[in-house]
């Protein structure tokens, strides 16, 4: 897995890449517009030029763009909907621009409508979006906490999500947030039950749709459907459940793993969030070499030699 943060780089695109930089981040996820506001400046094509140059300089790793958080793929309202399909394709015009991998986005609600609607304004949404763009990048949907009209926050729905997207080129992918899989009722704070739930997940979705993962603790109770996070294996779920998480062999290799901690903290903050993960990481102990040398003459024991014994 390989260790980033999210920055807020919106107001300064080099200032991010220069943070995780100085963090040894591997990869790095950025907002490249107010994270609040469905509203943003027109495409600079050389100044998200010149943000590219630093990016791809300093970072080795996958590189995502997170959408505005106010998106709704699922919702009835037809302007909510328009307004969040464009911001989408916003985002993946800068991701094909900058040469990033990821286009991160939640999903929404249906606001009291039913599941099956919901779900079918996500596909239909998905499918006029991939259509329309020409980006590379991959579009990642975030389950979210669960509670009252979400969709898509439980394997089941997010499958069902899925399935009725056709297969076009970038395609689409899955994040998960130990913070929200917690909230959504997904007990992952020890060994066991992270094995669990990942072999849910594997069940209904699969390993090869996982894309990115961001981790998140939270002081939230299970099942509570608030999206809270909190300093990492500092709440409930704890360093057994990221040792367990992160650890897994099913986890895709260099999976960028994003560390999502309360927005606003200084970069302390983010060094001891990224010292903690990083601490818990299993590592393989090395295989003893094997040498094909010679043995030395005097080491090698003369079995002596049989008699034939003569008759009498």
């Amino acid at each position: 897995m390989r260790f980033g943060i999210a920055v807020q780089s919106h107001r300064s695109l080099y200032g991010a890449v220069l943070t995780a930089s100085e963090l040894e981040c591997e990869s790095l996820q950025v907002v490249l517009t107010d994270p609040n506001s469905f509203k943003h400046d027109p495409i600079d094509e050389k100044t998200l030029g010149l943000f590219a140059k630093h990016l791809h300089k300093f970072i080795e790793g996958k590189t995502i763009v997170h959408t505005p958080y106010g998106m709704n793929l699922a919702t009835p309202d037809e302007k909510l909907r328009n307004v969040s399909k464009a911001s989408l394709l916003d985002a993946l015009e800068r991701a094909r621009i900058i040469g990033m991998d990821y286009v991160i986005t939640h999903i929404g609600t249906h606001r009291g409508v039913s599941l099956e609607e919901g779900v079918k304004n996500v596909q239909n949404t998905l499918t006029e979006v991939m259509r329309e763009t020409d980006s590379p990048a991959t579009i990642v949907l975030e389950p979210g906490a669960g509670g009252k009209d979400t969709v898509g926050a439980t394997f089941d729905q997010l499958a069902m999500i899925l399935d009725g997207v056709p297969d076009i080129v970038g395609g689409l992918g899955v994040c998960l947030d130990t913070a929200h899989l917690w909230a959504a009722g997904y007990e992952m704070n020890s060994k066991y039950g992270t094995a669990a739930v990942l072999d849910e997940y594997e069940k209904y979705i699969g390993f090869d749709m996982l894309k990115v993962v961001h981790l998140n603790d939270t002081l939230m109770g299970l099942g509570f459907n608030k999206d809270r996070h909190y300093d990492i294996a500092m709440g409930k779920i704890g360093p057994m459940g990221f040792k367990a998480f992160i650890n897994s062999k099913r986890m895709p290799k260099d999976i960028p793993g994003i560390i999502e901690t309360p927005p606003g903290d200084s970069k302390s903050d983010d060094k001891r969030n990224l010292d903690m993960i990083r601490s818990l990481v299993v590592k393989k102990k090395p295989k003893p070499e094997t040498t094909n040398l010679p043995v030395p003459e005097e080491k090698i024991e003369k079995i002596p030699e049989k008699t034939e014994k003569k008759s009498p």
